[in-house]
């Protein structure tokens, strides 16, 4: 029985302590969704690594189009 009550122990410390960092971890847990959804969203609409360097070279021809106007 001791040792069951060794093995337990620890669980039982790493339990009280997870119970007094509980409200922390949430709110944690809440700030990181706060700010990874607004990056999501706001990612959702960009180009991806192979339109990149075509970017610049469509805002040339848009500026070219547009002095030709």
């Amino acid at each position: 029985m001791k040792e069951q009550i060794k093995e337990l122990e620890p669980k039982g410390f790493l339990q009280r302590i997870r119970k007094v960092n509980e409200n922390e971890i949430h709110a944690l847990h809440r700030d990181i969704g706060r700010v990874e959804n607004p990056i999501i969203h706001e990612h959702k609409n960009t180009p991806d690594g192979v339109e990149v360097p075509r970017i610049p070279k469509e805002i040339s021809v848009l500026h070219g189009e547009f002095k030709g106007s």
